[in-house]
Parts: structure tokens; sequence; C-alpha cells
């Protein structure tokens, strides 16, 4: 709870709806509110005055505030119970400059909370939307940090399960990976069975059912990676409209182009076996290519 924390910028999801048909998913997309909504100056366990309300998703609503016994300001997510037993213990226990701080969590008047660190930034999603598509290098630079990231988180046995644009955070030149709403344990028994997280950025096994691993996320970051390199998921020019037309589209090898067109193909290719074995061989093959 001693954590430096810096006058920032909030996060919350922003999510690509895409219909499931008859699939089960479980997604951060669809909003969820308190039975009570605080207002602004409310405090929350008599230490987080909340100052407004920054952003909304599946799993909680995310209030800027003041840590009033260290006067910092901090992110207050209110949040479903079931959220905070998994984000907890998961985030509570790991320690890295590139991946989301916990500061504290808890109950209070009935409404469970997490508290976080806050960046200075934007998200990828935002950073492409205002000014295009980012060049070869600067996609190798993050992608180079992602993978990293995703190798240490890896090594502390979490899959984040949602890794996408809108969940990584461009903190001036670092890159923190943010919103472990729907991470789990590797090999939790509990997380089979169901699809979990944003369809567009999972394999094709994944969208078959198969539980999610650390091939699953390495294969998720190759999506959003390609994404801010082209502007566009590697579907294109197809949209998928639903997770059977997904399926299908996985299929087909992505139609990459530029400098990084060898590495995208093998991270999304459509034979697992051909895919990076990790998130640490597929930063190992990014650092080669030539940008």
């Amino acid at each position: 709870m001693s954590s430096p924390v810096t006058e920032t910028h909030a996060h919350y999801p922003s999510p690509i709806p895409l219909p499931v048909g008859s699939t089960e998913t479980r997604s951060s997309d669809s909003p969820w509110l308190p039975e009570q909504l605080p207002s602004s100056r409310d405090v929350v366990a008599g230490r987080w005055l909340l100052e407004a309300p920054v952003g909304r998703g599946g799993q909680g609503v995310v209030y800027r505030a003041l840590d009033l016994e260290t006067q910092q300001r901090c992110a207050v997510k209110l949040t479903r119970r079931s959220r905070r037993r998994n984000v907890a213990p998961i985030l509570s226990g790991i320690r890295h400059p590139r991946i989301q701080e916990l500061l504290g969590w808890g109950s209070a008047g009935g409404t469970d909370y997490l508290v976080f660190r806050l960046y200075r930034g934007s998200d990828l999603r935002s950073v492409v939307s205002r000014g295009g598509p980012l060049g070869s290098a600067r996609v190798k630079a993050l992608g180079s940090q992602l993978f990293a990231t995703l190798s240490h988180l890896h090594k502390s046995g979490v899959v984040h399960r949602d890794v996408k644009p809108s969940n990584l955070l461009l903190d001036q030149r670092r890159l923190v990976l943010i919103d472990f709403d729907l991470a789990a344990w590797i090999g939790d028994p509990e997380s089979r069975g169901c699809l979990t997280g944003t369809p567009h950025y999972m394999s094709r096994e994944r969208l078959a059912g198969q539980a999610a691993g650390p091939a699953d996320d390495v294969f998720a970051g190759a999506v959003s990676l390609f994404e801010i390199a082209s502007g566009a998921l590697p579907t294109a020019p197809a949209e998928p409209k639903n997770i059977g037309e997904l399926r299908v589209a996985r299929e087909t090898p992505p139609q990459a182009a530029g400098a990084l067109a060898s590495f995208f193909q093998r991270a999304l290719s459509p034979d697992p076996s051909q895919r990076f074995e990790s998130a640490l061989s597929a930063a190992v093959a990014l650092s080669r290519a030539v940008a």
C-alpha cells in the first residue's frame, strides 16, 4: 500500500462487439454497475476520495480518486465480488514495471473495490485511432516490450486472457499491460469449457473452446501488433460477423506486408505448431526482424 502513485490518466476497456450465436462467452464488454453508484466526493473505505468517474466496463466502474493518506492520485475500480477475489490474489503477487500495479483492495458498504496506480498516456487503440497505424520500428519496439512482459507474467503462473490494444497503455515510451479482470492461473480447471476474452484476438483453437494458455496470450499479442501496424485486424478485408465466420477466417494465413511480414506470418499461422512456442521466443524473433 506504500507504493508511489503518479498523477495520470485512468484507463478502461473499449470493447469490440462480436455476435457469438450459441457460443458462451465471458468478456469485459457488457456494462456493469453496483447497486448504488457512488458520486464524486464519496470516500471509499475511509481512505479513497472519489473525484470523477473515468470509465465503465463489463466488470466495474473506474473513478479517478485521491488517496487521503498519501495525498496521491490513483484509480479506484468498483467491481463485481468475483472479479475482486480473482484480480487481487493474482496482481498482489506480481511486481513488474510494465504490469498494472495493484495498490489495495477490499469491501466497503456492500461494494467491492480495487485500487490501482494511474498511468500517464493513452491505450494503443486510442493512439492508432488518433494518429493512424504505427511504423514498423515503433511496432517492433512496443512488441518487444509486450512479449517480454507476457513472458514474466507467464513465469509467474498467470495468463491474461484479454490482450488487445485497448488493454495496452502507452505511458510515455513504456508499454503497460492492464485490465486483469479476466486473468487466471495457468491450468486453472475453472477456466475450461467457455470463451473468455475478446473473440477478435483469439486463435482458431481458442474459438473452438480450448482453455486459454500462454500461447493464446502470445497469439493475441501478435494480433494486437498487426492491428496497430496496419490499422486493421488480420481477418480483413472480410470482417467476420460471428464466431463461426471468425474461425473460418483464422484458417487463412494473414495478408501481412511490410518489414514485419515474416514475423506476423509465423505468429498468426493457422497451424499452432508453426507459431512461436512462448512469449520469449516471439520477443527474440521480433528483435531480429529488420524494421
